[in-house]
């Protein structure tokens, strides 16, 4: 859903981020780890984007210990 908003509806080339953990904590892919991100205006280069997604004001996200 969010790779599609962003290359149909957006125009992008790919999603921004590299991964997408969802409110059950599970992991999905999204732009391949070699390719640069793009989800920090100016501060892409070796980095890693990693989108959590969910409402924390509605509920936090869970800890892993």
């Amino acid at each position: 859903m969010i790779q599609e908003l962003r290359m149909s509806v957006k125009g992008y080339a790919d999603m921004g981020c590299h991964y997408v953990i969802d409110s059950l904590g599970r992991l999905y892919e999204g732009r391949v780890l070699h390719a640069r991100g793009a989800h920090t205006g100016g501060h892409n280069t070796g980095t890693v984007g990693i989108v959590l997604l969910g409402n924390f004001n509605v509920i936090q996200p869970f800890a892993v210990e």
